[in-house]
């Protein structure tokens, strides 16, 4: 049983990130035909689309949460009665939830492009708006209630394998048809036509994987608890992923937005794939933690949490070396606006680190049912949160908004951290926080000599090849002083990937 949770936490991280990094790189090639062809100010307004999405997702409140722990206990004790009556009621609470969305986010369609500074016309950005958010409907209808069973039991690794077929075939379209410089909204409608080829594939696999799931039992709403409080949690996350491109679009200009979102999606690629790691072993935490093995888990869970720590280190160090040479290449044809800010590289950097570095104490919190403590948490944050971005953001611009989501950032890792070490596990937070310091010294010394460094790149071959280089030396200095410091627990992640490799040999 312990082999097959990680066998199954292993192939889900490795599609996972796949996914990632094969739609990352697609998705900067399309980004760079759509600045050189279209301009930064539908880069701008596409981006803007995609977080007032992510606001208005708000409506979901965590439920998909709150099912997924509802599922652990009967899932391990194979009681389809029970799992029934819980899907049944997802079924019909995900077509609620879809419904609104889809009429909140057509009034927003209508509504929110009157107030985004943009040089493009009004009926353009209605209609990217509405196809942005059509797709996301779709999503919080049909899909994603298709999609529990999958991660309940660890087998999200199956429909995250079609969905990156589909996925490259629609990057492969935007970036030919951008190339031929076909209208934008063409663009956009093809997008939106392969989210709904994916849903049905999705729809057609949960079909044959979970044949004695049936939906139209009498609906179990008892057992799915704690969805108010997910719901301040995911309000913090909303307001957190968001607010900064909207503030931008809003009170700046969709130019500006177009600049930050250009920073944000090569910082999401490191998120992505960390957030893929960070979420592939979850469940299996949640099944140990139904079974009371609360001492295994915590083992697994500090070493879990050193191996985040270790790998976000590996990866901000070699882009913050990188990044501003990169986007000197990257946007060499591009003159409406500048791209090159080290600040915004900077600040974004430090949110990513503080940001990932706190997800697996939250994802404990919730596995455990602890919802209300996760609820009181979040809302401190968000109350910070809102504060901060309304004085930092009206003196300081951008760099107002990043700095009041990096200061809430390290208030909500504070508490999560802590709560989770101390309360869950009644340990003591002090190695986890030595681990971090050690490695956050080593990312600023590291950065700061190769700035000493002036790296010139003039093609992407170039570009391709330091950057092999810089990661290789940063890899090495890392690994090595975390295996001078924290032998233990480097030595074991050293043989967890030999052991991987000689498997697969």
């Amino acid at each position: 049983m312990e082999n097959s949770r990680t066998k199954k936490s292993i192939l889900n991280a490795i599609m996972m990130i796949l996914n990632t990094g094969i739609l990352s790189v697609l998705s900067l090639i399309s980004t760079n035909l759509i600045l050189n062809n279209y301009g930064s100010d539908f880069n701008g307004v596409v981006a803007t689309a995609n977080q007032f999405v992510n606001l208005l997702l708000i409506v979901e409140g965590g439920f998909t949460t709150a099912i997924n722990v509802a599922l652990f206990k009967p899932f391990v004790e194979n009681d389809k009665k029970k799992i029934n009556a819980i899907m049944s009621a997802a079924k019909k609470t995900f077509t609620k939830i879809g419904v609104i969305f889809l009429i909140i986010s057509i009034l927003a369609s209508i509504i929110y492009p009157l107030f985004i500074r943009s040089g493009l016309e009004y009926i353009t950005i209605f209609l990217i708006f509405l196809m942005v958010m059509l797709g996301t409907a779709y999503n919080l209808i049909f899909v994603i209630r298709h999609q529990i069973m999958f991660q309940v039991s660890q087998k999200e690794y199956v429909y995250t394998f079609y969905s990156i077929i589909i996925n490259v075939l629609s990057s492969i379209t935007t970036i030919l048809l951008a190339y031929f410089k076909v209208n934008m909204l063409i663009i956009r409608l093809f997008i939106l036509v392969y989210i709904i080829i994916n849903g049905i594939i999705i729809f057609i696999l949960y079909k044959k994987t979970f044949k004695e799931i049936k939906t139209n039992e009498k609906e179990d709403y008892e057992s799915i608890k704690g969805t108010k409080d997910i719901m301040v949690q995911k309000l913090t996350s909303v307001v957190y992923m968001s607010s900064p491109l909207l503030f931008i679009s809003t009170f700046i200009s969709t130019k500006m937005a177009s600049v930050y979102s250009v920073y944000n999606s090569i910082y999401n690629i490191i998120k992505s794939f960390l957030s893929s790691m960070i979420a592939a072993p979850v469940n299996g935490f949640g099944q140990l933690l139904s079974e009371g093995k609360s001492e295994e888990v915590y083992k697994k869970f500090e070493l879990y949490e050193f191996i985040v720590i270790l790998i976000a280190t590996i990866l901000l160090t070699s882009v913050l070396v990188m990044i501003i040479p990169f986007i000197k290449l990257y946007t060499i044809n591009v003159t409406d606006i500048n791209y090159v800010n080290m600040g915004i590289a900077v600040l974004l950097a430090s949110i990513v680190l503080t940001e990932v570095i706190h997800i697996p104490s939250g994802n404990i919190i919730n596995v455990t049912g602890n919802f209300k403590v996760a609820k009181k948490i979040q809302a401190i944050a968000s109350i910070i949160l809102i504060s901060l971005l309304i004085i930092g953001g009206y003196f300081f611009k951008i760099y107002g908004v990043l700095g009041a989501t990096l200061i809430t950032n390290i208030i909500l890792a504070s508490m999560e951290i802590y709560y989770a070490h101390k309360k869950i596990f009644n340990r003591n937070p002090k190695n986890f926080i030595m681990k971090l310091f050690v490695n956050l010294i080593t990312l600023i010394i590291n950065v700061l000599v190769f700035n000493f460094i002036k790296i010139n790149i003039t093609s992407y071959i170039n570009f391709f090849l330091v950057g092999i280089f810089v990661f290789t030396i940063n890899t090495s200095i890392i690994v090595i002083i975390n295996l001078l410091i924290f032998k233990d627990n480097t030595s074991k992640i050293i043989n967890m990937i030999k052991g991987f490799i000689k498997r697969k040999i």
